[in-house]
């Protein structure tokens, strides 16, 4: 399981029992929206919050990705062009 659907799973599953927790409690209509608003501000903080370190490290893991492939690409060409000399050479002497 994806450690991204664990947190998600998680905050709803905050949410809900803080929605269901302040439903049932004794209070006053206005009260009770108060506190759910509060609730749903503070859940779109965080789901902000976590989407953007979420972007981050996937911008984080793209370039690091980027940085590997254009490492691996230029050792593969300067293999190449080592084993093209050596047969190059190879094939000199034999002549």
């Amino acid at each position: 399981m994806k450690a991204s659907n664990v947190i998600l799973g998680t905050l709803a599953g905050i949410a809900a029992g803080a929605v269901v927790g302040v439903l049932y409690a004794p209070d006053k209509g206005t009260e009770t929206r108060s506190k759910l608003n509060d609730y749903a501000e503070g859940l779109k903080e965080k789901l902000n919050s976590f989407g953007d370190t979420v972007d981050k490290n996937v911008d984080k893991a793209r370039k690091e990705g980027e940085d590997l492939i254009s490492k691996g690409k230029s050792k593969y060409y300067a293999v190449k062009n080592e084993a093209k000399e050596a047969a190059s050479e190879v094939k000199n002497s034999l002549y």
